[in-house]
């Protein structure tokens, strides 16, 4: 009789770790994506917000996106700002001043939207902080394109 409750409890926890480790997988990838969500149509408020920039008032071609997994938020965002606009926009942000440098982006490919291409400015300025960077594409002379990237972990 015990025997048979000894084998019966063998064959459990056997057949239970089994299903437990073909599981575990499973149950990780579930959890990596749990929250993630983007947003690729942030109104100018959530892109102001989230870049922690004051946009000006003519801003064009405006494109951005919020994006969020698991513990970890980010913003891309990609507009265009006539070239008298960028000494407040700087002001309004926590960039300082910028200089000629290196692309401070280190997005994957996969991540990145089709209009984000700071890659093709052939004349540009950067800058870099803790959580974020800023590319202002110097390319036209009457139109400067400016690429702004904001990163948090929670």
């Amino acid at each position: 009789m015990w025997r048979t409750r000894l084998i019966c409890f063998v064959w459990l926890v056997v057949i239970g770790g089994a299903a437990l480790v073909g599981a575990a997988p499973w149950v990780a990838v579930a959890f990596i994506h749990i929250g993630d969500e983007a947003n690729d149509a942030p109104s100018r408020a959530q892109v102001e917000l989230e870049g922690r920039v004051k946009l000006p008032p003519d801003v064009g071609d405006l494109h951005a996106r919020l994006q969020e997994a698991w513990m970890d938020r980010w913003m891309v965002a990609r507009f265009s700002i006539a070239p008298g606009e960028l000494p407040d926009l700087l002001a309004s942000s926590d960039f300082g001043a910028l200089s000629i440098g290196p692309l401070p982006f280190e997005l994957p490919a996969g991540d990145a939207p089709d209009w984000w291409t700071p890659g093709s400015a052939r004349s540009y300025v950067t800058g870099k902080v803790a959580h974020g960077a800023i590319l202002v594409d110097e390319d036209r002379p009457d139109r400067y394109v400016v690429y702004l990237y904001r990163y948090y972990a929670f």
